[in-house]
């Protein structure tokens, strides 16, 4: 039963490539070889196939943070910062 379970999701897993493949076929002039090996590359993410294709660099997000946060932050530090001169 288990055996039937593990088959059917590895058929589902492939189905899911050759999907993902097509998607990319279809946004470049990739050969069927490259595309595979392009998705295979970023981790089965056709989206960052596609802008690896045209060039887009991916950003990594940096988190926004208001000024009072920011407030808060500093205050936090530097009283933790004393607290360890008091203890000493």
């Amino acid at each position: 039963m288990e055996d039937h379970k593990e088959m059917e999701d590895q058929k589902e897993m492939e189905d899911q490539k050759e999907n993902n493949i097509s998607i990319i076929l279809r946004q470049t002039n990739y050969t069927y070889e490259e595309a595979r090996n392009k998705l295979e590359e970023c981790n089965n993410d056709p989206i960052l196939t596609i802008k690896n294709f045209l060039g887009i660099i991916v950003k990594e997000r940096k988190v926004e943070t208001s000024i009072n946060q920011e407030i808060y932050k500093q205050l936090r530090v530097k009283m933790n910062g004393s607290k360890m001169y008091i203890k000493n």
